[in-house]
């Protein structure tokens, strides 16, 4: 059995895989395999991959579904997954060569850790480049190492099983929900042990989640409700932060056109979301006044 999967989600991408796929090949290991789900892509993405099968440099495995979003992806992903570690890189990312060498090494200190989810290191993002350093500590949850004031990004291995535990939900009408509604739930389980060191290079697309973000919460509000009535729960100590995360989940459930008394009885607590509605107004139209200038 190989070690490692690296997952990529992938729609319309075959522009830019190549890169992906040449980043790959330079790796001195071959204990990986590569992962594609292949979103209903329109292009000739399938054709490429095959391709690429043919050649037989790296192991891939290639998976074609309807267009269902990146969490849809992510699911089939982990149930096809056969080895005990998987890493997700997006289509516009670059692995750093040795970096499997490395995720394999530190793979050693985690496995018999069974409050270890996997490994976090950086990411480096092109024409943004960052020095910054993870904190000084040899393990974290994903939450806390932003709360030390860490603002770079991150790369994140998973051991597959801890995965396999929180499934993105899929939501009827809707094709994005946030990953940090999963790593919020993972962070009240699990630690990941810190490696300071860069995995993965990036440089964000025109047509990627993260150049449109703003655009998310009016197209997935209902996703983005899910993840902020959460993010109350789990963080929302002080009456200032419960107004705010109450006034965000207020808000896209006003995108999603969700009846009053569902939106009350869905909501963390009563009492809380009704002093929250100016909050929730002020940030409906702050989220449709950003959206509208995308």
């Amino acid at each position: 059995m190989k070690t490692l999967t690296i997952f990529t989600p992938t729609y319309n991408r075959a522009y830019i895989l190549p890169n992906l796929y040449q980043s790959l090949c330079k790796e001195p290991t071959e204990d990986f395999i590569w992962l594609i789900i292949d979103d209903g892509s329109s292009d000739n993405t399938q054709e490429v991959v095959e391709k690429w099968q043919r050649e037989n440099k790296i192991e891939i495995i290639y998976h074609k579904q309807t267009n269902g979003g990146k969490m849809r992806a992510h699911n089939v992903a982990t149930r096809l997954c056969c080895t005990p570690l998987f890493f997700c890189i997006d289509s516009d990312d670059q692995i750093i060569e040795g970096t499997v060498k490395k995720i394999i090494e530190t793979h050693q200190g985690l496995q018999d850790d069974k409050f270890l989810c996997g490994i976090i290191a950086k990411k480096l993002i092109i024409n943004r480049q960052t020095s910054q350093n993870l904190p000084n500590l040899k393990r974290s949850t994903l939450h806390d190492i932003y709360q030390t004031g860490f603002t770079g990004d991150t790369s994140l291995v998973f051991k597959t099983s801890v995965l396999r535990e929180f499934p993105f939900p899929e939501i009827a009408g809707e094709k994005f929900v946030t990953e940090g509604y999963v790593y919020d739930q993972i962070d009240q389980k699990y630690e990941f042990l810190i490696l300071n060191d860069f995995l993965m290079r990036c440089e964000y697309q025109e047509d990627g989640y993260t150049t449109n973000a703003a655009s998310l919460y009016l197209k997935y509000p209902k996703g983005w409700a899910l993840f902020y009535a959460q993010y109350y729960r789990f963080y929302a100590k002080s009456l200032r932060d419960k107004i705010k995360y109450m006034g965000h989940y207020i808000s896209m459930c006003m995108f999603a056109k969700i009846p009053l008394f569902k939106m009350f009885n869905d909501s963390p607590s009563v009492i809380i979301s009704l002093i929250s509605i100016p909050a929730g107004l002020k940030f409906y139209k702050r989220f449709k006044s950003n959206a509208s200038t995308k």
